[in-house]
């Protein structure tokens, strides 16, 4: 079983993919990465987080909007969420694609979903609102409702 968000940004892409790709803007629209993450070395980064201690493994970059990544705990299988960026009219749209894994209730399941819909809801906005383009990253906007 598999759910694939999607959601428009009006940002251009290049700057989406930009700011997506550096692990330090995560705690900005993630929730479970408010404490920050610390670089361990490559494309590893470590984070405390409401569940424990993960690491996170990010993609390189690349020329397809692609931005993947896998989250794990000591010892434990990475979970790997699929993300591109893709070109929308002046704007980009994200797909954001994530699996239920074995051990995982469909319940447990959608619930993750439907938390990841709203932190990307958050991002949509944060990249939206924030200052045009000039590189300033101030606090992330509360979003109405």
């Amino acid at each position: 079983m598999s759910k694939t968000i999607s959601l428009p940004i009006a940002r251009p892409l290049a700057e989406v993919y930009e700011f997506l790709l550096e692990p330090r803007n995560y705690p900005r629209w993630a929730a479970a990465l408010s404490g920050g993450l610390e670089h361990v070395e490559g494309r590893d980064w470590r984070a405390e987080t409401p569940y424990g201690t993960v690491t996170m493994r990010f993609s390189e970059r690349n020329a397809f909007g692609v931005f993947d990544h896998s989250v794990f705990g000591e010892g434990e299988e990475p979970m790997t969420r699929r993300a591109r960026v893709v070109p929308n009219g002046d704007g980009c749209e994200l797909l954001y694609t994530m699996f239920k894994r074995d051990e995982q209730s469909v319940e447990a399941f959608e619930s993750e979903v439907e938390w990841t819909a709203t932190e990307l809801a958050v991002l949509k906005t944060y990249l939206e609102l924030r200052d045009g383009g000039s590189g300033e990253l101030g606090p992330v906007p509360v979003p109405p409702g």
